[in-house]
């Protein structure tokens, strides 16, 4: 019935609402809409009703006249706190569980994948399982996204595991399927051809991984940009920019879930903390390619607490430099290095070798 009714018609108004609180100005807004022909809205009214999802005996109500300058009484007045928590970060379990959900890969292929993830694209912090992006994956991301967006497709990822499927199984696909990959079609981009694309029109120099929001002093726009990519490694070597500032930055930091406030402050490094009391020497608080660090002189010790580069006094930072350093290959920035993940491996290589 109620396609075949007129459109609804009507004017949408919107009143702000200013209010004194002792020293403190309060905004409220609120939003009306007066139709002069409801049209077809009168049915879903009636049917709600129907249904008992409420009386909208005033659904249709003329918003009532207000004029500039105006003051209203306040009946009731209450102040509630809201927070949006953005959406929990993966742990390797739940990965797994959304693998599944979505069809792709195989519970073999599972393991590998998040080797090859820990290896190149996140990282944790110390004591918790989550894991967070590297800047190198948010770089890669948005390569992927912007120039191979059909081939990361869920749905395409799911039916190509099913055409592997139908090799492996036996079926005489392997040469239409690799060539139709690889070449394309009359309807469907090959690789080949997607690649070129890519390598002609990205702007290497212009590309992004992370933007940051804008500073706010200068009121520049402040992103991550990934930096050289070196192929020995497999990961760029990011830094962060605002107008002609550029700094460092380590691969691993969760630069997502900083503030403008506290990524404008990385600009003002290095931090003098003062002299060291025994050499004279000014001790510096720094950022760099693996992360932050203290250093006096030729010591230099690292910072693995969250917040240390900015709280770090010259007391403690005079105490962690007299510290032995750590023998290469131990635990940094809460995570394995691949030293470590390679030993462990072989020790378990090791043991079965001797059960045997």
């Amino acid at each position: 019935m109620a396609s075949q009714m007129i459109e609804a018609t009507g004017t949408t108004l919107t009143v702000t609402l200013f209010a004194d609180v002792i020293t403190d100005q309060c905004e409220f807004t609120a939003t009306g809409t007066t139709y002069s022909e409801p049209g077809f809205l009168a049915v879903y009214a009636a049917m709600k009703n129907e249904g008992g999802e409420g009386n909208d005996d005033d659904a249709f109500a003329v918003f009532p006249p207000l004029s500039i300058g105006v003051e209203l009484p306040v009946s009731l007045a209450e102040a509630k706190e809201h927070r949006t928590l953005p959406p929990a970060r993966f742990t390797e379990a739940s990965l797994v569980r959304e693998l599944e959900r979505l069809g792709i890969g195989r519970p073999s292929t599972y393991t590998a994948i998040i080797e090859k993830l820990h290896d190149r694209y996140v990282w944790s912090k110390q004591g918790d399982r989550a894991l967070i992006p590297t800047v190198t994956a948010f770089a890669v991301h948005r390569l992927l996204t912007t120039w191979f967006s059909d081939l990361i497709d869920y749905e395409f990822t799911n039916q190509l595991e099913n055409n592997l499927d139908h090799i492996a199984d036996g079926a005489s696909l392997r040469s239409s399927v690799l060539n139709e990959f690889f070449f394309g079609t009359t309807d469907v981009v090959g690789l080949q051809t997607l690649v070129s694309d890519a390598a002609d029109n990205t702007m290497w120099n212009e590309m992004f991984a992370l933007e940051l929001g804008t500073h706010p002093g200068t009121g520049e726009k402040m992103v991550v940009r990934p930096g050289r990519w070196w192929q020995k490694t497999k990961t760029f070597s990011p830094y962060i920019e605002c107008g002609q500032l550029q700094k460092s930055i380590p691969d691993q930091m969760a630069f997502d879930t900083l503030s403008p406030a506290d990524v404008a402050m990385l600009f003002t490094l290095p931090r003098v903390l003062g002299q060291h009391p025994d050499s004279g020497a000014d001790v510096v608080a720094q950022l760099g390619p693996y992360g932050p660090y203290v250093k006096c002189g030729a010591e230099i010790r690292s910072l693995v607490r969250d917040g240390a580069l900015f709280a770090i006094t010259l007391d403690e930072a005079v105490t962690l430099l007299a510290t032995p350093k750590k023998a290469r290959g131990e635990k940094k920035w809460g995570t394995a290095t691949k030293r470590d993940s390679k030993k462990k491996w072989s020790g378990k290589k090791t043991a079965a070798k001797k059960k045997k």
